[in-house]
């Protein structure tokens, strides 16, 4: 058998003796190397608490003095112990003396004399001790009534020899030591190979690039692996700290969190070892083409509370009311459910609102945007080993299917067809109903609600819920204080009334601009009916769209207004290609190309 390293032994004994016997019995074992001092009970311990163990494969002492240092210490403890010849070679030497003898010890010394006394049928005088402080008790009452020589370990001997009892040492003899050595070759030799285990371990968790952290019940790390391609170790740990808790309750947890200069992948769970529990997270870096900044793929998790909370929202509109129903109901199954309505009528907030009461929150939400499905980007999520839709009980996000290509509405179908992504995550997808008559009669809503049996909610106008409007307005001016620094109370009486009046073309997304306008140029506490009016009369979706008054900045070159001018055109239909680039009497090809 090969191991890489002798077995350095850390020796602490009792007695001169003892250790003399021991250097000589190792010097007959070419794989071991000892280092031996001389110490019993506490002042043993005080010698290990004074030497470095980082080297030591093992420690090696005897008796009381071993049970003591193995408290205070983290690697093996043996015990050379005594074996029955130690005790019968001790009992015969005292039966030589004429006065009364005892033997007095912890049970671990007087158990062989106990079992020799009944095999060879003597009479020995037998008291076993379970603490230190019983010892000189029972040997003043045994000197007392008449006992002169006391047979015991080195504890025993010393007290004994203190009361002026003569003493018999039970020494430990060479085939006791030798047992021991080879007890401590054979831990070394276990250790080694589960080290060498260890480091395989390692290294293939690097090639993985994955991170590891482990905490206990209590939330102390005990142990961590970063790879060398995770920096910023610390902060990634004291984050990870914070979710220790969340994942005992519910015993795993899926995150996608931005922690430094990287987004990660989080996956945290319980282990069970030898019935000693621990949270486990593993971490790795979400691939570059899936980051947020490329804006087809977000990630949110439970802890990211949106800036209106449907689930507390203060609704008193009925047409909310019936909608939320729908959401807490369509949030027990786990069948897909399609979201759609006009143009910003909030129709992620409802999206959000089911993941929160699904099955799935404790993991994250992966929202597709489809207003930026293009090129690479779009076959890599589609294509990529290492897209997030190959993840497992996640919440997938599809929004604006209606803003696919024909080319990409089939790609969608395809994938949603052949890889059976709705049997691992459960799936939301929202369009804007009346933007396309082909694209709600076309295959790939005709396979989402026939085909994959998607539950239906439609998200109510801003304009069938203007009682919502105070409450709304309330949020929004909240929020705008906090990033603003500015402290605008409310709105007045009549200016709430103007907006719950006004028609609501673009609902809750003209709804959040108005306020912002309002916001910025209210220099009062209140918002007053009169800038209010003024605002809401100047406001319009198609101001700045007309042919006299095109928002387009022509100092540019040719290239870039022509690029400009797309994307205006882009803005006008919808982000629908097909429609931009029959405006414009060009093919969707060349449009692609001159946006590039």
């Amino acid at each position: 058998m090969i191991f890489l390293s002798k077995a350095k032994i850390l020796a602490i004994l009792p007695y001169q003796g003892l250790k003399n016997r021991l250097l000589e019995t190792a010097k007959k074992h070419d794989d071991v190397e000892v280092h031996a001092f001389v110490g019993d009970m506490i002042e043993g311990v005080e010698v290990v608490k004074s030497i470095s163990q980082e080297n030591y494969s093992v420690i090696l002492s005897r008796a009381g003095t071993a049970s003591l240092i193995e408290q205070v210490v983290n690697i093996p403890v043996i015990d050379i112990g005594i074996s029955i010849y130690d005790m019968l070679r001790a009992i015969r030497l005292s039966q030589s003396y004429e006065g009364k003898f005892a033997i007095v010890g912890f049970p671990m010394i007087t158990k062989y004399a106990v079992l020799i006394n009944d095999l060879l049928e003597y009479q020995l005088n037998i008291f076993t001790v379970n603490d230190t402080s019983e010892i000189l008790e029972c040997l003043n009452k045994l000197k007392d009534i008449g006992f002169e020589l006391i047979v015991g370990d080195m504890i025993t001997v010393n007290n004994a020899r203190r009361v002026g009892l003569n003493t018999i040492l039970v020494t430990s003899g060479e085939e006791s030591i030798d047992a021991a050595l080879t007890q401590c070759i054979k831990w070394h030799i276990h250790n080694e190979k589960l080290n060498e285990h260890n480091k395989l371990l390692r290294s293939i968790l690097h090639k993985l690039n994955q991170g590891i952290c482990v905490f206990s019940l209590q939330k102390e790390l005990l142990y961590s692996m970063e790879p060398a391609a995770i920096s910023d170790h610390l902060r990634i740990q004291s984050e990870l700290h914070k979710y220790v808790d969340t994942v005992i309750t519910n015993n795993d947890l899926k995150l996608i969190k931005k922690i430094g200069d990287n987004s990660f992948f989080i996956n945290a769970s319980i282990l069970n070892y030898n019935d000693i529990k621990s949270v486990a997270f593993f971490y790795e870096i979400v691939p570059d083409i899936f980051k947020p900044k490329n804006r087809l793929v977000t990630y949110r998790n439970l802890d990211d509370a949106p800036s209106v909370n449907l689930e507390t929202f203060p609704y008193t509109s009925i047409a909310l009311k019936k909608a939320m129903e729908y959401v807490t109901r369509f949030s027990t199954t786990s069948l897909p459910i399609v979201i759609y309505g006009p143009r910003g009528c909030g129709k992620d907030s409802f999206a959000y609102a089911i993941y929160r009461k699904s099955i799935f929150q404790f993991n994250p939400l992966i929202t597709v945007d489809c207003k930026f499905a293009s090129g690479k980007l779009w076959a890599s999520l589609l294509e990529s080993e290492k897209s997030p839709l190959n993840r497992a009980h996640f919440t997938v996000y599809f929004k604006n299917l209606h803003l696919l290509t024909d080319a990409q509405q089939a790609e969608l179908e395809s994938y949603l067809e052949n890889t059976y992504i709705q049997k691992r995550n459960r799936l939301i997808f929202s369009f804007v109903y009346d933007s396309s008559t082909t694209f709600v009669k076309g295959s790939l809503m005709y396979y989402i609600c026939n085909v994959l049996g998607s539950l239906s909610l439609l998200v109510p106008t801003l304009n069938e819920r203007t009682d919502d409007i105070p409450n709304l307005a309330t949020l929004y001016l909240n929020e705008l204080n906090s990033k603003m620094g500015k402290q605008v109370i409310g709105l007045q009486i009549n200016a709430l009334k103007a907006l719950k009046e006004h028609h609501w073309e673009n609902n809750l997304d003209q709804f959040k601009k108005v306020i912002q306008k309002l916001f910025v140029m209210t220099d009062s506490p209140y918002i007053s009916e009169q800038l209010t009016c003024e605002v809401l009369e100047k406001d319009s979706p198609l101001v700045g769209t007309s042919q006299n008054n095109i928002p387009i900045d022509l100092s540019g070159t040719l290239d870039e207004i022509t690029k400009n001018i797309i994307k205006l055109i882009l803005e006008q239909e919808n982000m629908n290609q097909s429609k931009a680039a029959k405006r414009l009497n060009i093919s969707r090809s060349t449009l692609w190309k001159k946006l590039q």
